[in-house]
Order: C-alpha cells, then sequence, then structure tokens
C-alpha cells in the first residue's frame, strides 16, 4: 500500500490574534488583582453590626447581575451537557461561594498585611490541584517565579511586624 501522506499542518492563528489574547489575558488578570484587593479594603469600611453572611449574600447577587450581562454581551449561554458537568459547577459555586465567606469575614477581622501570607498558599495548591485533576505539573515554570513571590511577601510581613513591634 502507498504511505499515507503527512498529516497536515496545525492551522495557524495570525500574530495580531495572538497579541490580543495576551493582552486581554494581562488586563483580565490586573483587574482581578485589583478587584481582589478592593474586597479586602471595602470589606474593612462595612459596618461591624451588618453580619458577613449579608454581605456575601449581597456580593453574590451582584456577581450573579454581572455575570448575567457579561454572558449576554460576550456569547450568550449554552446549556449544560451533562450532569457531571452540573455537578462540577455547583461543587465550584459552593467551594467559591465558602472562599469569598471567610475571605469577608477574614479582612473585616484584621489588616491585609497579616493575612498576605495566607494568600501565597494559593500557589502551591494551584499546584497541587493541577497535577491531581489535570496531570500538570508545571515544576519549571511555576517555581522560579513562586518562590520570588513568597520570598518578597515574606519580607514585607517581616518588615511591617518589625515595625510595628513596640519599643
Amino acid at each position: 500500500p502507498p504511505p499515507s501522506p503527512p498529516p497536515p499542518p496545525p492551522p495557524t492563528t495570525p500574530h495580531h490574534v495572538c497579541r490580543r489574547q495576551r493582552q486581554m489575558c494581562i488586563r483580565d488578570r490586573l483587574g482581578a488583582a485589583a478587584l481582589y484587593a478592593l474586597t479586602g479594603v471595602t470589606a474593612r469600611l462595612i459596618d461591624e453590626e451588618v453580619p458577613s453572611a449579608l454581605i456575601n449574600l449581597y456580593s453574590t447577587g451582584f456577581a450573579v447581575v454581572g455575570s448575567v450581562v457579561l454572558a449576554l454581551f460576550l456569547g450568550g449561554f449554552s446549556s449544560v451537557q451533562s450532569a457531571s458537568d452540573l455537578a462540577w459547577i455547583v461543587a465550584m459555586g459552593g467551594f467559591g461561594g465558602t472562599a469569598v465567606l471567610l475571605l469577608i469575614v477574614s479582612f473585616r477581622m484584621t489588616e491585609q498585611s497579616n493575612l498576605a501570607p495566607f494568600s501565597y498558599c494559593g500557589i502551591p495548591m494551584a499546584f497541587f490541584f493541577g497535577w491531581v485533576f489535570f496531570d500538570e505539573a508545571p515544576i519549571r515554570d511555576l517555581f522560579p517565579g513562586s518562590i520570588l513571590i513568597v520570598v518578597g511577601g515574606v519580607l514585607v510581613v517581616w518588615r511591617e511586624r518589625r515595625r510595628n513591634k513596640p519599643a
């Protein structure tokens, strides 16, 4: 039999499309970081008498409205394809909602500089969950940057505690 023809080359994406996607990704990550920081600041501005669960409920309501608006403007809705997809979406919502509630409670209890070391726990957790669920092990990409981030955070916390230490 004659040899099979070589596979077609992979489709190429125009350079300007890749660049635009990278710019959007960077913009989205910076926006998420800024909004996360604002969550920590605004949580402390709300009166202590207001229950954290109520703050979480209101913020979730606004998040739903924002998500619907984004879905309408950026491509619409799609149906859930299977029961397992629905289970994962429900689990993701439950985990995310619980995480936001715990963040609001912690932000209201102490200063952000006291919570900074705990935010760095997300780096090894993301590595672990990526390894368990997706068989990803980005050791070469993850560790050099994460070590610098953790060391920088530890230095900031150390400096703040040293500055606030009673004489």
